[in-house]
């Protein structure tokens, strides 16, 4: 009997020193899952996609390594908060839709006001609502209760454990895109994917007000119909809206900001260009190409393996931006993949007919196009934007919504070929 009695207080101790948050009025089963980082629960999911997460294992350091700033943190320019946060990742050199994509989020985490003292009913402190091993380190700083301090200890995580963060940040230049990677790979409140959709329009309109406030409207990444309608595709005038985003700007080669790093092409008929960061040298060609957008026929380029998208080769005058708009793909949760991108021969065997680009007129023979895998390819019966091939895959759902950003659009009856050539693109 008395063994029994022991076997019963042990067990006690043990189920107490286990399950310490199960005895504590304190914390709750939703406090529980917020700590774990469990948003989703269905006991008869199979293939639910909202179950379905990335990785976060490279971007998330072990609590308390990597933080704490070099330096304490000084007064910053600003009449609030939101503009001081703002000033101060300007000031590292971000651009206005990359500074106002990560204080958009700061306002989500921490109120209008990104109030340095705020904590939430987890314990979870500050601008960015830092939790655990981070909040601890966090604590440990001189004056950790300050703005100053904070946005010190933010960037020194960007600039340490989640470098990768930061680094998919800088890659792009729109706003959302922004948002979305500091929503989903720093702030973490909901599972990467269609999980986040709530949280990232909520924090994508907080990102666009900060821009117009202080960045200037100009930095937003949308274009007005007349600027879409400068594009050189002779059916421009019926294009629909949402073939309109950014079409100035794409058509350009430029940006969609005009403030963000993706790069401009280079010349297409270059082969002493390097290959960007990120990307492997394959070596120069002798191209197919005799198309008009190159002076001399048949040129010699420089061939670039991308490790952003999956078995794409490109011409090196396009391979910051392809690469540029991978990670920046990756980052969002939309790991794109070619199914064709540079090649000799001709389309379709070279017969010109719709569809096929006659000899030696292919992008992809000069290196400046891929043909992305999707789940439900389409090509559409007519030409224009207005009879646009479209596609219900998220991937294709992403490209349409940021490949004008980084100067990349879409031919428009193949929902899967997209291009730095403007011509007949949406």
């Amino acid at each position: 009997m008395m063994k029994k009695l022991y076997l019963i207080i042990l067990l006690s101790v043990v189920a107490v020193g286990i399950f310490p948050s199960v005895t504590s009025a304190a914390i709750t089963f939703k406090d529980f899952y917020l700590q774990s980082r469990i948003t989703h629960y269905d006991r008869n999911a199979t293939d639910n996609l909202d179950c379905i997460t990335n990785s976060l294992a490279a971007d998330a350091p072990a609590p308390g390594t990597g933080t704490g700033p070099a330096t304490p943190g000084g007064p910053i320019a600003g009449s609030n908060n939101q503009q001081k946060a703002y000033n101060y990742l300007i000031s590292k050199g971000l651009t206005a839709p990359q500074a106002a994509g990560i204080v958009g989020n700061l306002i989500a985490e921490s109120t209008a006001n990104l109030s340095p003292t705020i904590t939430n009913s987890i314990g979870a402190y500050g601008i960015a609502q830092w939790l655990g091993g981070r909040k601890t380190s966090l604590q440990k700083l001189p004056n950790y209760d300050t703005l100053e301090v904070q946005l010190d200890f933010l960037w020194s995580e960007l600039s340490g454990g989640y470098s990768s963060v930061l680094s998919s940040i800088k890659a792009t230049s729109d706003v959302s895109v922004a948002t979305r990677i500091f929503l989903e790979r720093y702030e973490i409140p909901c599972m990467p994917g269609r999980a986040c959709d709530d949280e990232q329009a909520k924090r994508l309109a907080f990102a666009k007000s900060v821009l117009e406030k202080y960045g200037g409207t100009a930095a937003v990444t949308e274009t007005t119909t007349a600027a879409a309608q400068s594009s050189t595709e002779s059916t421009a005038n019926a294009t629909p809206a949402v073939c309109q985003k950014s079409a100035a700007a794409a058509s350009a080669g430029g940006t969609a900001s005009g403030t963000g790093t993706a790069s401009k092409p280079g010349n297409y008929a270059d082969p002493n260009q390097k290959c960007p960061a990120g990307t492997t040298d394959k070596g120069t060609i002798k191209t197919k190409y005799s198309g008009g957008l190159v002076s001399t026929p048949y040129p010699q380029i420089r061939l670039c393996a991308l490790s952003s998208i999956s078995n794409a080769t490109v011409n090196a005058a396009v391979a910051a931006q392809f690469q540029q708009m991978g990670e920046a793909a990756n980052a969002a949760g939309r790991h794109l993949s070619a199914n064709s991108s540079f090649r000799l021969e001709d389309s379709c065997g070279g017969s010109g007919s719709y569809g096929c680009a006659a000899p030696g007129q292919s992008n992809h023979q000069l290196g400046i196009a891929i043909d992305f895998a999707l789940n439900d390819g389409k090509k559409s019966s007519a030409r224009g934007c207005q009879n646009r091939a479209t596609s219900t895959d998220p991937r294709w759902i992403w490209l349409r919504d940021n490949a004008p950003g980084f100067g990349i659009r879409q031919l428009d009856y193949e929902n899967w070929h997209w291009s730095t050539d403007s011509r007949n693109a949406c």
